[in-house]
């Protein structure tokens, strides 16, 4: 870990594969795995191979077995070899050792597949590096590829006489933190903690274990300190008292930072969090969610004195005293754990550089960005101002993106974005990234796929990238689900212009009444229908299915916000204008005279019915990883954007 940091200050920078030449006699033969559907090769693992290094051997062994229809055998490395068979080792084995094939020089994660006589060699500079060195062969050399989750979510090609050539090839991460949130399992836990993630195909994952994000309600937690000690916390509207026990856990209910006994506090903290965590890395002290920033003279002092305006109202800017506060408790950790980091954001009215401070060298800075709105020159320009401005002050950068922001918005084509922007991150040699996802492959599936490629390795060619995806994902389909993408990245790109960015967000529904416009959603029909007739295998039949399953849920969607419209048209409702979904008032039978009333029972019945149609339809995809059934249900109650039991509660009155 204390490599890893602090390369991230070098310029130049270790490059993301690492492609080394033969150090031995190039071997003309082939190495055979299977021969006429027998196997050639055994796969071997360390006697004491650990719970990871064993998985991934076993998933080495079910996927060859796929592909050649051979079935091959595991074992340790202690047991001989049989005779006349090559071996496939996986992991710092004794026969690595003895040819002097080892990940020397390598940062984590990165990982060697060499050759030698009748060895290939499949081992990390950990075992997340071994992982991803089984993965990395299975789909360079052997053609197998994974898409989502599930039966038909993979391509596995059929060969009974899979032979490799000699090699020997190095590859490590660029980016040293690459974390999404692609759980295909129950639980929510970030991929990098358990092996049998989807995420870890892709080699997603991180080195560098970042733990917290919005913490000051854990480091002086409200309901146990509050009643006693109000003076810990912010000074709103001239007071500090508030209801203790209304915290959610990581919304307002913010510090005093100006109060020394609060800096005292979290220094302790993280004192007791890293002797009591040692694996963990860097750890967040960042400020809860939403806004109630105190208000009192000390912390004040400590501001620059600018403003910043957000959803229409201006602010005071306070990076400076969030920052001389972090300051503060990374220089307390110092004293007693100097290898370790503190996190802290930047973010809503503190997201610009400070002015009076620059920010501690053990302190990592996570700057939020919505590559998404980068279509907006002015939002772009602001936000790119910002991460350049930050990249001047500290070398320590880590990036918060949105790929996903409410899970019940529909499909969304973000790749040319995404394309550019991790580009950039690259550019200014930052090395840490995590991103907002979920399991939700139907809708955003191809957004993720071609991140994790980039992150692990930016200088990949994103159209050489995205060919191969739609050429092996669809088979004769490839050209009209090509073009389907490529429309959803156009109309996403058509709603951000249009609609523009000043005090939205990515979720806002005008964005999806805009994208899938009548015109819009028949092209992305058409091409789904053309696509169904072109498929010619179970596999790509599959996977045209799957991605039109996701555009039948982003139809229902949209189709009831556009009801929503509707039922205000014929006088029933007034809807919020941003968020048309919001019911903000609603007239009684009695208000409306006999014709609008005839036609307002007939609005709300429609509507009612489409609402209903797509809680059936999420029903009916439920756990096939199309969209994220538990986050688009919580998501639609959150931002409260399901209107069904009010449409039921109206209904009723008529």
């Amino acid at each position: 870990m204390k490599h890893a940091i602090r390369t991230w200050a070098a310029t130049a920078l270790l490059v993301a594969v690492l492609c080394a030449c033969p150090a031995f006699p190039a071997d003309p033969s082939p190495f055979r795995i299977a021969a006429a559907g027998q196997p050639k090769a055994v796969i071997v693992m360390p006697e004491n191979a650990g719970p990871a290094v064993e998985f991934v051997a076993n998933e080495l062994r079910d996927y060859l077995g796929k592909i050649t229809g051979a079935k091959f055998e595991t074992r340790g490395d202690r047991a001989a070899l049989p005779g006349g068979m090559n071996a496939i080792d996986v992991g710092r084995t004794r026969f690595a050792a003895e040819s002097g094939v080892t990940a020397n020089g390598l940062e984590k994660e990165g990982f060697r597949i060499a050759t030698r006589g009748s060895h290939l060699f499949l081992l990390g500079r950990d075992d997340d590096g071994t992982q991803f060195a089984v993965y990395e062969f299975l789909e360079k050399y052997c053609g197998v590829r994974w898409f989502f989750p599930g039966e038909f979510g993979q391509e596995v090609p059929r060969n009974p006489n899979l032979a490799v050539k000699a090699m020997d090839e190095r590859q490590a991460p660029y980016f040293l933190r690459r974390t999404m949130y692609l759980a295909w399992s129950k639980g929510d836990e970030p991929v990098e903690v358990d092996y049998q993630r989807f995420g870890r195909k892709w080699k997603v994952g991180s080195s560098v274990k970042t733990v917290g994000v919005h913490t000051w309600g854990k480091i002086i937690p409200p309901a146990e300190l509050g009643p006693a000690h109000p003076e810990y916390f912010a000074l709103v509207d001239g007071t500090r008292q508030r209801d203790w026990s209304k915290f959610d856990g990581s919304h307002e209910y913010q510090l005093c930072t100006g109060n020394p006994e609060v800096v005292r506090r979290s220094i302790d903290w993280v004192r007791r969090y890293f002797t009591e965590h040692p694996d963990a890395d860097v750890l967040s002290i960042s400020p809860n969610d939403g806004l109630g920033f105190c208000e009192c003279e000390r912390c004040r002092a400590l501001d620059s004195g600018e403003t910043l305006e957000m959803y229409g109202k201006k602010h005071p800017e306070l990076a400076d005293r969030i920052i001389t506060y972090a300051n503060a408790v990374a220089e307390g950790l110092t004293a007693t754990h100097p290898d370790k980091r503190l996190l802290i954001l930047a973010y809503t009215v503190y997201r610009r550089p400070p002015v009076r401070v620059r920010p501690h060298k053990n302190l990592v800075v996570q700057y939020a960005d919505n590559a998404e709105f980068h279509y907006d020159a002015a939002r772009k320009a602001e936000r790119l101002g910002g991460l350049e401005s930050w990249a001047r002050l500290t070398p320590n950068l880590m990036i918060y993106e949105y790929y996903v922001w409410g899970g019940y918005v529909p499909a969304r084509g973000l790749t040319p974005m995404i394309i550019e922007s991790i580009q950039r991150f690259q550019g200014l040699g930052i090395r840490l990234f995590r991103t907002q996802s979920r399991a939700d492959y139907g809708l955003s599936g191809l957004n993720y796929y071609l991140a994790a490629k980039l992150l692990w390795n930016p200088q990949l060619d994103p159209n050489l990238v995205l060919d191969d995806y739609f050429q092996t994902c669809f088979g004769r389909a490839a050209q009209p689900m090509k073009e389907y993408f490529r429309l959803l990245d156009e109309r996403w790109k058509a709603a951000v212009l249009e609609v523009g960015t000043t005090d939205l967000t990515p979720q806002t529904v005008l964005y999806f009444l805009v994208s899938y416009n009548p015109a819009a959603r028949a092209r992305l029909r058409a091409l789904l229908d053309q696509a169904a007739k072109a498929a010619d295998t179970p596999g790509h039949q599959a996977r045209v299915r799957f991605f039109a399953e996701a555009y039948g849920y982003s139809e229902l969607t949209v189709e009831g916000a556009e009801q929503m419209l509707e039922l205000e048209r014929a006088g029933v409702v007034t809807v919020d204008k941003k968020f048309p979904t919001r019911v903000t008032a609603f007239k009684k039978p009695g208000e409306l005279a006999p014709a609008e009333r005839a036609r307002a029972v007939e609005s709300l019945r429609q509507a009612v019915a489409r609402w209903e149609a797509r809680g059936k339809f999420m029903d009916e995809i439920k756990g096939r990883y199309v969209i994220d059934d538990a986050y688009a249900r919580t998501c639609d109650t959150h931002y409260e954007f399901n209107p069904l039991e009010k449409l039921r509660e109206i209904a009723k009155l008529y």
